[in-house]
């Protein structure tokens, strides 16, 4: 998991790979991760945001979606069912601590394991299995975030389905795409440099979001540009924050140096 207390080095870059990014400062994070998907054999093209809900996350608010909508079933099923050991006319108070008889229980199962098989959460779940590789093949290559953020990051994205195809994709870097994480990484880095401007004018994440569309327009669609903001809070809340900006700055310098259009 590395040092909760440092900073990511998920990434090296040359010059010769810096200079690569000069006139592609407009490529999108969703162009670039798309790019090193398909250099692993992926043959779709996933739409990404900046942070789409994960495979356990649709699996889980499925599962407690089934739970709720089959407990008030059974609330307005129970006064008219004749059930063994049910009590006739029993109120909402004392279903609340009734002991379902074992048909109802059965029943119940057999119901919650249909409805978790629904055709479209599965299509949903599937979906999303490529997208969380994706997201953690960013934010596991990036640069300059506190390692706490990114360790948290990997702990919600990471699963068995995902993990092979994110090794995959990181057989790619230093091959054909290293200019492609680069350009993640300035995204990244664009993200943190906001992320600055905030605390600079004394606002909260929510105030200045609302109070510049355009960055809350990035902060929603860019996955790289978002893992840099956010990773500027955790660092700000966590005590990080000086380092953080510290190591910023020198990649800044170095963009400069290769005449990188690095502001956003």
């Amino acid at each position: 998991m590395g040092d909760v207390n440092g900073i990511s080095k998920g990434n090296y870059y040359s010059d010769r790979d810096i200079d690569a990014l000069q006139g592609n400062e407009k490529v999108s994070t969703n162009a670039a991760i798309n790019r090193v998907a398909n250099h692993a054999g992926a043959t779709e093209i996933h739409v990404l945001h900046g942070r789409d809900r994960t495979e356990g996350e649709i699996r889980s608010e499925h599962r407690d979606a089934v739970a709720k909508e089959w407990a008030i079933t059974d609330l307005a099923e129970l006064k008219d069912m004749a059930v063994e050991h049910v009590v006739e006319h029993v109120t909402e108070a004392e279903v609340g601590v009734l002991l379902l008889p074992g048909t109802l229980v059965k029943a119940s199962y057999e119901m919650m394991k249909a409805v978790g098989e629904d055709g479209i959460v599965g299509h949903e779940r599937a979906e999303a299995m490529p997208r969380d590789a994706m997201h953690l093949m960013i934010v596991g290559c990036l640069n300059g975030l506190p390692q706490g953020y990114v360790d948290g990051e990997r702990a919600r994205l990471s699963n068995s389905k995902t993990d092979s195809f994110v090794r995959e994709m990181s057989r790619q870097l230093g091959r054909n795409d290293n200019p492609m994480m680069g350009i993640m990484q300035l995204h990244c880095d664009q993200g943190l440099n906001a992320a600055r401007v905030m605390y600079s004018a004394n606002k909260s994440p929510s105030e200045y979001l609302a109070a510049n569309p355009d960055v809350a327009k990035r902060y929603t669609h860019d996955a790289a540009f978002r893992a840099g903001f956010d990773g500027a809070v955790f660092a700000h809340d966590n005590g990080q924050y000086a380092n953080v900006m510290k190591a910023l700055d020198e990649r800044d310098a170095r963009y400069t140096a290769h005449h990188v259009a690095w502001r956003a």
